[in-house]
């Protein structure tokens, strides 16, 4: 399959646009906390080990909050009137 034909399906055309953009919104989420914890690593005066733990919490809360609201606007829009 040459690349001209897998632009012309509208359906991988969409998954195409789709990873995309997961992959544009991760980058940028990647880069922020970055920012986020280098300045608090200078500012609490983290360890290496601390500052890595702090990225992962960082990323879980972050995801956490994201997934709720988008899971609950999804249930609550799809319950029966």
């Amino acid at each position: 399959m040459s690349k001209l034909e897998v632009l012309r399906n509208p359906k991988q055309r969409k998954l195409l646009f789709s990873a995309g953009m997961s992959w544009l919104f991760d980058a940028m989420e990647v880069g922020m906390i970055s920012f986020i914890v280098a300045a608090l690593a200078k500012e609490w005066s983290l360890s290496p080990g601390q500052v890595g733990y702090l990225r992962v919490l960082t990323r879980l809360v972050w995801h956490s909050v994201l997934y709720s609201q988008v899971h609950l606007r999804t249930v609550l829009d799809e319950r029966p009137s």
